[in-house]
């Protein structure tokens, strides 16, 4: 083809048509990209290191491996919680207490906030549940999937289910607290 038809019928339908199976290809890109991200969720493999503080992610085994040092952190944030030693009372005072001790966030970060202390408290994967497949983000919203389309994947426990249990009845106690 020789000429311009960028300004002509022609060239609008090639750029219309081009712009349509490009459409097409990036939806069905998606859709296998989902499709597998599925499967391989099914047969047990973490997808990707979500940054679980106490958790490192082993790219080999796709797993969740725990980390001793964050993890001996987290029983003791549980622990502060549980049974507060003088001086620290509640999340914000955990979150100062970490802070104050210089205990590097999962990112690396020397200051902690009560919403990631909050986080750690409030995350069932401490007791050997992690989910995936719990978030739809499509149509750019982020929303919680139903339950029965969670994919259960094991990994290592660093606290008991009663630690946890007792942990969430002081959690619903304090949102109670906190908006009388």
């Amino acid at each position: 083809m020789n000429g311009d038809y960028s300004k002509t019928p022609e060239g609008n339908l090639f750029y219309a048509l081009r712009g349509a199976i490009s459409e097409f290809e990036k939806a069905k890109i998606t859709e296998r990209m989902c499709r597998g991200r599925l499967e391989k969720a099914r047969q047990g493999r973490v997808l990707r290191d979500f940054q679980i503080y106490g958790y490192d992610f082993d790219p080999r085994s796709e797993q969740l491996v725990v980390n001793p040092e964050e993890a001996a952190i987290v029983q003791q944030v549980y622990g502060w919680l549980i049974a507060p030693p003088p001086g620290i009372r509640g999340i914000s005072g955990i979150a100062q207490a970490l802070t104050k001790a210089g205990v590097p966030t999962k990112r690396g970060a020397s200051r902690w906030h009560r919403q990631v202390v909050r986080q750690i408290l409030s995350n069932r994967t401490y007791v050997g549940e992690f989910y995936q497949n719990k978030w739809d983000t499509s149509n750019n919203t982020v929303r919680l999937r139903p339950r029965e389309e969670w994919i259960f994947i094991p990994c290592p426990p660093i606290i008991e289910p009663e630690t946890f249990d007792k942990t969430q009845l002081i959690l619903s106690s304090l949102s109670v607290n906190s908006r009388s």
